[in-house]
């Protein structure tokens, strides 16, 4: 669990993991080559889904598997983290800025970033069509977004860790604090086998 501080600790680390192995199959995901199969017109389409498919699909499925390993975890951390009396508003502000920082603003940003690549021709920029070149920054726009949540996770498991360390010391140095802190660990864990 994430309970106390190296509970907090250790979840991180494993959430950073988790994280990491997301974002490395998301960009993999999306720098697949793609074959030579003619598809919506175009001789080789941006992404590698010909040839390639199932590897892009296998990429895909390791990056949602992990993705997804990571929400309830960070959720019980910032639960464990916050004062009890300012869970409610802490789980609101989450799952707030979850939806809009990751679900809203990545497909916003993506499609700023294929207008600013621009189209190939006049005639598709005419017509909307997007150009292979946009459709395929685009993805990689989309696909490399979770990797900002990997650096934020690598950066609280830090600190996490951190915390930890400094706890562990002052118990080592203050016997009365290590007492303190073993008692409360006790009630802690009588509280919650009730």
């Amino acid at each position: 669990g994430y309970q106390g501080k190296r509970g907090v600790a250790r979840t991180l680390k494993v959430d950073a993991c988790f994280g990491c192995l997301a974002a490395i199959a998301a960009i993999s995901a999306a720098a697949v080559p793609s074959g030579k199969a003619k598809v919506l017109g175009y001789e080789s389409f941006p992404l590698g889904f010909d040839a390639n498919c199932w590897a892009v699909v296998a990429l895909l499925w390791i990056t949602l598997f992990f993705g997804g390993c990571i929400v309830p975890s960070t959720s019980g951390v910032l639960m464990e983290t916050a004062p009890p009396d300012a869970r409610p508003v802490a789980s609101a502000l989450g799952m707030f800025s979850y939806q809009l920082f990751g679900y809203a603003l990545s497909p916003q940003v993506s499609s700023l970033v294929m207008q600013i690549v621009g189209s190939s021709s006049e005639e598709e920029a005419e017509q909307g069509v997007l150009s292979p070149t946009q459709l395929r920054v685009g993805f990689y726009t989309v696909m490399s977004w979770g990797s900002i949540g990997f650096v934020f996770l690598t950066i609280a498991s830090c600190f996490a860790a951190r915390n930890l360390r400094r706890e562990i010391a002052a118990a080592r140095e203050d016997p009365v604090v290590s007492i303190e802190a073993s008692q409360r660990a006790s009630l802690v864990s009588e509280q919650a086998s009730l």
